[in-house]
């Protein structure tokens, strides 16, 4: 049974935390059954009745997205309230650029990344998996 108050847990979408979040509420969409409507991977059904379950899990999904995000993220959104995949799609597009410098820039933060004299090896292997998630698009799998 998924956990009641998960989407209370997910910290809101900011200007800086977009790697987490999106990991965050990927998971909270598996979680509640909506993974595949947020990804726009699920059709709605011809069937009235499994349409009808269908909008039910869409509108669902819009309501945590739009709960996850700050006040200054809901601009993003904006007249996409109802489609959650079209919101998905709108925030990767403002927060995942795909330009050289914002690659070139991630890339230096993380061979920048030295051990602290006192972090322990655990420490620096978690902010070394921090830096490199924020550098996976979302939804990819690095070892392919």
């Amino acid at each position: 049974m998924p956990d009641a108050d998960a989407s209370k847990r997910i910290k809101a979408l900011t200007k800086d935390n977009y790697a987490s979040w999106a990991v965050d509420i990927s998971a909270l969409a598996r979680s509640k059954g909506f993974y595949r409507l947020l990804k726009g991977t699920e059709t709605r059904p011809q069937d009235p009745d499994k349409a009808e379950d269908w909008d039910t899990r869409q509108e669902k999904a819009a309501g945590e997205l739009m709960l996850s995000l700050s006040e200054e993220q809901r601009i993003h959104v904006k007249g996409k309230e109802d489609d959650p995949t079209a919101m998905w799609d709108a925030l990767q597009a403002v927060h995942q650029q795909k330009i050289p410098g914002t690659r070139f820039n991630a890339f230096d933060d993380f061979f920048a990344l030295r051990k602290r004299p006192e972090e322990s090896l655990s420490s620096l292997i978690a902010r070394v998996d921090t830096k490199e998630a924020q550098n996976q698009p979302t939804g990819t799998n690095p070892a392919i």
